[in-house]
């Protein structure tokens, strides 16, 4: 599609029209036309089919289980083109065992502070002292930490080194990339996944959580916001490394047949 002009405009005022139009085209004809910003999109396919079974002779019948509700969140990311949605779908896979681990975690702390020789049930410091531990006072409920419930999740199903293999196989300048850039629109940290290390999980909860942080809190004003379309040629970079890591979570958590 060519736009032009009578007299010269600026290329702010040319996206402005162009938004309008598309807005106005939607609006009437529940039509969708996007702009192809980047070349990476069209790359992902054929690097998947070089990492799996590309040749449908070769697949074989399932001989494990899987929990349906993940199952559904990546059908999901796998059925769209956006990297919004794909993002989030992965992460909802990753979310469906938050409170699950956090409980489990809140479990091990409270277990091994009330055996400690140290601490007493009739002492109200004792007590004030394990809540404010983990434990934020809400009534008869409590809230949890989700970053700190991510790192949980991603410690107890991600091998960090299997993780890079398959990321340096589907394209081998992405480890490096998430070592040396944040995540432009959401300051997502930067992870060496090089290093095994409960610091790389902690760094790559926080580039997961801010990143989904900034697509779903995008209202006006926030620091760290998503633009569609804008953004996603920082985005896509973030989704191989989101699709690796859910579905280690969904064979993780998989039973034999």
């Amino acid at each position: 599609m060519r736009v032009s002009s009578s007299h010269a405009r600026s290329k702010e005022e040319f996206e402005r029209l162009c938004n309008s139009f598309l807005f106005q085209m939607g609006y009437n004809l529940d039509y969708t036309v996007v702009e192809i910003r980047f070349l990476d999109e069209f790359f992902r396919t054929n690097r998947l089919l070089r990492l799996r079974r590309a040749d449908l002779e070769e697949m074989e019948a399932p001989k494990r289980k899987y929990i349906p509700d993940l199952i559904y969140h990546y059908q999901m990311a796998l059925s769209t083109d956006s990297p919004m949605l794909q993002f989030l779908s992965y992460y909802h896979i990753m979310e469906y065992f938050f409170e699950k681990i956090y409980n489990e975690e809140i479990v091990k702390i409270i277990e091994k502070e009330i055996t400690s020789p140290h601490f007493s049930p009739k002492r109200e410091k004792d007590i004030k002292k394990l809540i404010s531990k983990k434990i934020k006072d809400r009534g008869d409920n409590y809230s949890f930490n989700e970053k700190e419930a991510l790192m949980l999740t991603l410690s107890r199903y991600i091998n960090i080194d299997e993780l890079r293999t398959r990321l340096d196989e589907y394209n081998n300048k992405l480890v490096k990339y998430y070592k040396d850039n944040e995540v432009l629109f959401s300051k997502g940290d930067r992870v060496d996944l090089t290093k095994n290390e409960s610091q790389t999980f902690s760094k790559l909860a926080s580039r997961i959580y801010k990143t989904r942080n900034a697509i779903v809190h995008s209202k006006d004003g926030e620091k760290a916001k998503f633009t569609p379309f804008t953004d996603d040629k920082f985005l896509i970079n973030e989704i191989p490394l989101m699709r690796f890591i859910a579905e280690d979570i969904i064979i993780e958590n998989s039973t034999l047949i």
